[in-house]
C-alpha cells in the first residue's frame, strides 16, 4: 500500500518539457510536452490547475519572443487534485496555445516556453517552485492571433421546449457568473481568489476572457452551430 507524502520541497518532483516540432509553420502546430515525474518512495499529490499538470485552456507557460517580450476551481475538489506515484511520471502534451498567447506581436521566429511549475499539496500549503529550463519552438511563418471566443449571441433553438430552457437558462448563468467574476476582478485586482485561482496570468487577460462570456449579447453578431443529441439534432443560432 503506497503512502501519501504530508510534506512537499522542489526536490521532490521533477519537471521536463518538451517541444513536439521545434520548428513549425503556424502557431496552431505547437505542441509542447511536459512530464512531471516523483523520484522519491512516496505518492505526491498536488494540485493540479493553472501549472502544466492542466492540459485544459490556462496559462501554463511564460512565453517570450525573439524581442523579450513576455507574449474558478474548488480546491477541496478531488478533481483538481493529481496523485504522482511514487517513482513514477505524468505526461501531458499541451495544444491549443495559440488563442492564449500573443504570438503576433513578437512576429515570426523562435518563441521560449518556461513551465509554470508551481505546486501545492493544498489551497493552504505553502507553493513549491521547480527549476525547469524552457524550451524554444521556431515559427516560420503564420502567427495570426487568434480568439479564444467570439463576441456573438447565443439563441439556442430546440424542437424539445424543456432541453431549450435548459440551454437558455444555462447560457443566463453563465453570462451572470462571468459577468460577476469579471467586475471582481477589477475591483479587487490583488484578492486572495484571484492569487489562487489565476496566480500569475495577466489581469486583463483574465477579465477579458470573461467578459466576452458576459457580453454575449444581441449587438456582438450572431452565428451558429448544431449538437447531435440521441434521436434529434438540436441547433443553436447564435
Amino acid at each position: 500500500l503506497a503512502t501519501l507524502a504530508l510534506g512537499l520541497s522542489a526536490a521532490d518532483l521533477k519537471v521536463s518539457l518538451k517541444a513536439v516540432h521545434s520548428t513549425v509553420k503556424s502557431v496552431d502546430d505547437i505542441v509542447i510536452s511536459a512530464v512531471v515525474s516523483n523520484p522519491t518512495d512516496k505518492d505526491i499529490r498536488v494540485i493540479a490547475k493553472n501549472n502544466v499538470l492542466d492540459p485544459s485552456a490556462t496559462k501554463s507557460f511564460s512565453v517570450s519572443g525573439k524581442d523579450g517580450k513576455n507574449a474558478t476551481y474548488d480546491l477541496t475538489a478531488d478533481g483538481v487534485y493529481t496523485t504522482i506515484p511514487a517513482g513514477s511520471s505524468i505526461a501531458v502534451n499541451h495544444t491549443g496555445l495559440a488563442s492564449l498567447y500573443d504570438f503576433e506581436t513578437s512576429g515570426t521566429g523562435t518563441f521560449s516556453f518556461a513551465p509554470n511549475s508551481i505546486f501545492q499539496t493544498g489551497p493552504d500549503a505553502p507553493a513549491v517552485v521547480v527549476d525547469t529550463p524552457a524550451v524554444k519552438v521556431e515559427v516560420t511563418n503564420d502567427v495570426k492571433k487568434r480568439e479564444f471566443l467570439q463576441r456573438r449571441l447565443s439563441t439556442p433553438s430546440c424542437a424539445d421546449s424543456g432541453r431549450k430552457q435548459i440551454i437558455t437558462d444555462s447560457l443566463s448563468y453563465a453570462r451572470s457568473l462571468a459577468g460577476g467574476a469579471a467586475t471582481d476582478i477589477q475591483t479587487h485586482p490583488t484578492s486572495s481568489e484571484f492569487t489562487t485561482y489565476f496566480g500569475g496570468n495577466s489581469q486583463d487577460d483574465i477579465w477579458y476572457r470573461h467578459d466576452i462570456i458576459a457580453g454575449d449579447l444581441a449587438s456582438s453578431g450572431t452565428r451558429m452551430y448544431v449538437t447531435k443529441i440521441p434521436d434529434q439534432n438540436m441547433m443553436v443560432d447564435n
